[in-house]
């Protein structure tokens, strides 16, 4: 088994788990290269119910900052950040559950990594329901769980076209298990009617990434011809102001189809004269 910790400086007091069963697991391919796999009934439903009532009596400590996908209210609690708690109060509650959360993601992605980030997220009637589509590119895997009971058709969808029309939700199955996916998977959040619900995420790393606060994975796998990471460095060279190498990621990953880049680089021929 790899050597899977929930976090990096607890080597000798993690749970052991390495030769526990892996729980059922159901996978559904969204694009050639992306996928997200069902973690069922990780959390039970003790867990769920002392998670949820430490979160509504921390509840005026829900950060309401901006957003960095859409620059809205985040309502979200940060339970751990660089590998280290916040909450010291949700640490007995977890600490086991998410141990047991890495070694199935350290598997499913045959990748040995360390939780760099984890937090609490809400979406309640009169505050945030949605988030537009969206990547994790600051993660190399996420893994996402109801705490509460998901209604169909509510909640994460997954969207694997440049139009809304190719949506779809994600089914949980319940309260309790993760959805565990890449960096490269486009999805989004639309809450709807009157469900409220608290979703629990965690980000995942290699140590040396969690430690740098980093994303080295990128640039190997963009100079391999991978579609999503080119369009990952466009982002980044577009960030730090450099337009040429931007657009330069953006026309490879775009020749290959990806629906991104596509848009990207079509509004800079637009701004720049040279669309045809």
């Amino acid at each position: 088994a790899l050597p899977c910790l929930w976090q990096r400086h607890t080597s000798q007091s993690a749970v052991a788990v390495s030769g526990a069963a892996l729980r059922a697991v159901r996978t559904l391919e969204v694009t050639p290269t992306a996928r997200y796999d069902l973690v069922e009934s990780l959390l039970t439903p003790q867990d769920l119910e002392s998670v949820i009532n430490e979160a509504r009596r921390l509840g005026e400590r829900f950060r309401t900052d901006q957003d960095s996908v859409d620059a809205q209210p985040s309502f979200e609690l940060e339970l751990i950040t660089a590998g280290e708690w916040n909450h010291a109060s949700f640490e007995p509650l977890l600490r086991q559950p998410l141990t047991a959360l890495t070694e199935e993601v350290c598997t499913l992605r045959n990748e040995d990594l360390f939780i760099s980030q984890a937090l609490i997220r809400r979406y309640r009637p009169g505050e945030r329901r949605a988030i537009p589509v969206h990547y994790d590119h600051h993660a190399m895997a996420t893994a996402v769980c109801s705490l509460t009971t998901p209604k169909e058709g509510s909640g994460i969808y997954v969207q694997p076209g440049a139009h809304a029309s190719t949506r779809a939700f994600v089914d949980f199955g319940g309260a309790g298990s993760f959805v565990v996916h890449g960096w490269d998977l486009a999805r989004g959040v639309d809450v709807r009617g009157d469900e409220e619900r608290y979703s629990l995420i965690v980000w995942y790393k290699p140590s040396k990434d969690v430690e740098s606060g980093g994303t080295g994975w990128y640039e190997s796998l963009a100079d391999g011809g991978h579609a999503e990471a080119q369009f990952r460095l466009g982002m980044r060279s577009l960030t730090a102001g450099d337009e040429v190498a931007a657009n330069k990621w953006f026309a490879a990953a775009a020749a290959q189809g990806h629906w991104c880049s596509m848009h990207r680089l079509g509004r800079y021929q637009l701004a720049s004269g040279n669309a045809e």
